[in-house]
């Protein structure tokens, strides 16, 4: 692939060494691991399986990849559209506004030809002339002192402005940098009643505001794989977790996605057994920003998936 100087369908970027790359086990398209997770959304083809090994390239649908492109043209099109519009609408406030100022300076000059003409026409007494100047400089004077007032207060105005946005920053950078566990403790699970299967089973929960869902800890009986899915209530997969090299006794489910706020449940497919609690009946489980409710069939046990980890989403 590295030969046929072969690049991502989405960012144009040539293929190097070192790259993780992600491909679709439908059309064999070949995607950066972090354009298959963020762009792709870890879905191609109306699936989101992906192959273990790249493959010929013969095998590789190229036609896939020039409709990936196009896609990323018009999305480029449409970039340049709103840069378009935007610099037009600049344009035409910059015109306003100096075709404004050209009005003011223009009526300021009006007046004093007028006065001028006024004096030369009617021969008006000199005194009454410069009578005439010294109010307009003095109306002049206030008008500048009003502007350095207007610009003393638009300068307090960016400065109360500039400190918000920093303490909003700060307020940011706090809270999204904290970790939160939620569910059963990995170390606590020996207290209760355990069991093992293979079988599939739901959870239901809920995100009470946007978090970034990291992972979760699960205890394998034997070696294999194994898929953490997470839906939402019409069953749309919203992000997924596999660990293929799953080892007996404790493993880790990394997801390292968004979710938003609203009702989900969570499910799992794999070949190996997973221990859970046959006795439990503490629901709901709940830290104010997960509510964890009760297995789907309102059984009176808890799955499988244990020490929930989160951060919570940024302002």
């Amino acid at each position: 692939m590295l030969a046929d100087h072969r690049t991502d369908p989405i960012t144009k970027k040539l293929f190097e060494v070192g790259d993780e790359v992600c491909v679709c086990a439908k059309c064999k398209t070949v995607y950066l691991k972090d354009v298959w997770t963020n762009t792709q959304r870890n879905s191609c083809c109306g699936q989101n399986l992906t192959l273990k090994k790249i493959p010929n390239a013969t095998n590789i649908d190229f036609k896939k990849e020039k409709r990936s492109s196009k896609k990323a043209k018009k999305s480029y099109k449409g970039i340049f559209v709103f840069f378009f519009i935007t610099t037009f609408i600049a344009c035409v406030g910059c015109y306003y506004l100096y075709t404004e100022n050209e009005t003011i300076q223009n009526r300021y000059t009006s007046i004093f030809e007028q006065q001028q003409d006024k004096y030369t026409s009617t021969h008006y007494d000199k005194n009454k002339l410069d009578s005439t100047i010294t109010y307009l400089k003095s109306k002049i004077s206030v008008l500048k002192k009003e502007k350095q007032e207007l610009q003393t207060r638009l300068n307090l105005s960016s400065q109360r402005s500039e400190r918000l946005s920093a303490e909003v920053k700060n307020a940011n950078t706090v809270l999204s940098s904290k970790k939160f566990i939620t569910g059963v403790k990995y170390e606590e699970i020996h207290n209760y009643s355990l069991e093992s299967s293979k079988t599939p089973t739901k959870i239901r929960f809920t995100v009470h505001r946007p978090i970034y869902f990291k992972s979760v800890k699960i205890e394998a009986e034997g070696s294999g794989f194994m898929t953490a899915l997470i839906y939402d209530t019409n069953d749309r997969l919203v992000c997924e977790a596999y660990n293929g090299s799953i080892k007996d006794g404790l493993g880790v489910l990394n997801f390292y996605c968004m979710i938003n706020k609203g009702e989900y449940y969570m499910t799992n497919q794999g070949n190996v057994s997973l221990t859970f609690i046959s006795d439990y009946d503490e629901y709901p489980i709940s830290d104010n920003t997960i509510s964890i409710q009760d297995p789907q069939d309102e059984g009176t046990y808890y799955m499988n998936f244990y020490e929930w980890e989160y951060q919570i989403k940024a302002l």
